[in-house]
């Protein structure tokens, strides 16, 4: 009867246990996906709620709300009609459950408990970035912009550049600290400009920038240097960086396109051809004359063929550029020179110089202007020269004209420098209502004696 009476009193133990455990992860399973009671969440009342209601509840009440921009008494900014996410599941699961014991023990006592944590507002919404992009002040002008200290590659010293702080706005610090007050449940932001100045991301003394200096140094050193008539030019480390790139293992190699634009960009600052020049006419005055295929123009196709392999074998060169034309005159100074012919549209005269002496000067007739065949100014050369041949075109009206010529010397194209003897007057403002089709018409005399002193390829200075 004794070992009866333990058993008996064993099997109630064992059953009371498994009731009080089944009861226990009863409560527990409950209790660690629910708010406890009488708790609070940020200040909001969250008490017996799930963890996704009470996400609901504190994201309601932080989305009712305006965030308002102050500076100092006056309201200089307003976010309204929130409807923010936020990252707060990881924070109310360590509300509801801090263990099973404990978050049982807490359940059932039922003591008052406050939590706070910031309400992370899911990465930055497109409603906020629109509500801060309509706010002007953050569009201040600034007087210095910051920037970031730099290696200086215009030229081969490599000196480190200090970063300047400036005044220019930074939308991305004040985007961050309106979500950042949000979170902490602060709606309102007493806005100073100062606090929300761009910053450099890199500084003088960083290891970056000392790491940037050497490699600068080690890769882009390479001197390679133009001898152009207006001077020399070396590319700079700049230049060279643009055409050049290095994998993982710092093997060069030449990038094509770069180094075509960078001998575009040298031709268009040295070519004089299609240019705009300073002319000193037969007056003395100095005038500007543009356009006109006369002057320096570089070969770009022989100069990016012969720059890539002087890149890839990275030694220190001078060079003569390669031309695909060259002026008349080659010497110092303008590359006209002292020996060219000078067609003033305007006096309707030409004059013709050779090494700086008048040969000749004669009225002309140039194109007809009322029907737009206007001679065209610039500065040409002379395509070549020719005896006696005909001159063929089109009239307004369409119908055909030939006209002999003993001797034809063209300049632009289809327009140039010949005798008319067909004309009995020249010069005054016989070019409005009987000008030519577009030549420079001569007398006889005149036209045999420059076409006597002119060579392939003189300068023609034509202008109003």
């Amino acid at each position: 009867m004794k070992h009866k009476g333990i058993i008996i009193t064993l099997l109630i133990l064992i059953i009371a246990l498994a009731v009080g455990g089944w009861k226990f992860f009863d409560i527990y399973k409950y209790a660690r996906v629910h708010v406890p009671k009488n708790t609070t969440v940020n200040g909001v009342d969250c008490s017996d709620l799930s963890i996704a209601e009470a996400k609901k509840k504190l994201t309601d009440q932080w989305n009712d709300r305006d965030f308002v921009v102050k500076n100092g008494d006056n309201v200089i900014g307003r976010i309204s009609g929130i409807t923010y996410e936020y990252d707060i599941d990881k924070s109310l699961e360590k509300v509801t459950n801090i263990g099973a014991i404990k978050t049982v023990y807490r359940y059932l006592r039922g003591k008052k408990h406050s939590y706070n944590f910031d309400m992370k507002i899911v990465g930055t919404p497109k409603e906020l970035k629109g509500a801060i992009g309509k706010f002007k002040f953050l569009d201040a002008k600034y007087k210095t912009k910051t920037k970031n200290a730099y290696v200086d590659l215009s030229n081969h010293d490599f000196k480190i550049v200090k970063e300047v702080y400036g005044d220019n706005i930074d939308k991305t610090r004040f985007i961050n600290k309106v979500k950042e007050d949000i979170g902490k449940g602060d709606f309102e932001l007493d806005y100073k400009a100062a606090d929300y100045y761009e910053l450099p991301t890199l500084k003088e003394g960083d290891k970056e920038i000392a790491d940037r200096k050497k490699w600068c140094e080690e890769h882009l050193a390479q001197k390679i240097t133009y001898k152009f008539r207006d001077g020399e030019v070396t590319l700079s480390p700049k230049q060279l960086n643009d055409v050049l790139s290095f994998d993982d293992s710092d093997k060069k190699s030449v990038k094509e396109k770069p180094l075509k634009k960078l001998v575009l960009k040298l031709a268009e600052n040295h070519n004089t051809a299609y240019s705009t020049r300073t002319f000193k006419t037969h007056t003395g005055a100095k005038i500007s004359v543009s356009g006109g295929d006369y002057g320096w123009i570089l070969n770009q196709k022989e100069e990016v063929k012969r720059l890539k392999k002087i890149l890839a074998d990275g030694k220190d060169v001078t060079l003569d550029p390669k031309y695909a034309q060259k002026p008349y005159y080659t010497g110092d100074g303008s590359d006209i020179g002292s020996s060219y012919a000078e067609v003033d549209l305007g006096a309707q005269h030409l004059y013709f110089y050779k090494n700086g002496k008048l040969i000749i000067d004669c009225n002309v007739v140039s194109g007809k202007i009322t029907d737009g065949h206007g001679t065209p100014g610039g500065v040409y050369k002379l395509d070549y020269k020719q005896r006696d041949t005909v001159l063929r075109g089109f009239n307004t009206d369409g119908t055909k004209y030939e006209s002999p010529v003993s001797y034809w010397m063209p300049f632009n194209g289809g327009i140039g420098l010949h005798d008319a003897p067909w004309r009995k007057a020249f010069g005054g403002s016989i070019y409005y209502s009987n000008g030519s089709h577009g030549c420079v018409n001569m007398p006889v005399g005149a036209a045999a004696t420059v076409f006597g002193q002119i060579d392939e390829g003189y300068p023609i200075v034509v202008y109003y």
